[in-house]
């Protein structure tokens, strides 16, 4: 669906269809750029402990919430949170972790960050007749 609307795009501003290739490697380029700070930035400081460089995934005005509803807005502040959070030994636990980056000049930073617990689903007793 995407290419379909890509392609009559390209047709309607009369821009040849070779420029399609140009729409695939970009969106390849965003993916690996994405893909780079989750691993570089987010992953390698969160497993090190590295607040500065965790921080470092998120944007200048970036907005994070954790699972306790705490919050911290921009980069500097997110960066302070972890340092803190990182001297704390907490048991494992199951959660989902839901970012949302922007793109600006080019370069993908995380500005949404929300991460919220999994907790077991009671097991549903039979209904009684």
């Amino acid at each position: 669906m995407c290419n379909a609307l890509i392609a009559i795009l390209l047709m309607a501003l009369d821009i040849p269809p070779a420029a399609e290739v140009n729409v695939d490697s970009v969106q390849a380029a965003d993916k690996a750029a994405i893909n780079a700070v989750i691993t570089d930035r987010f992953i390698a400081g969160w497993n090190a402990h590295d607040a500065h460089v965790f921080a470092s995934a998120f944007a200048p005005d970036a907005d994070f919430t954790n699972v306790r509803g705490v919050s911290a807005s921009g980069r500097e502040n997110i960066e302070q949170f972890h340092a803190q959070a990182f001297g704390i030994s907490r048991p494992v636990r199951s959660g989902i972790l839901d970012l949302v980056f922007t793109s600006s000049g080019g370069s993908w930073l995380i500005t949404v960050m929300h991460n919220v617990d999994l907790t077991p689903v009671a097991a549903a007793s039979p209904a009684s007749k």
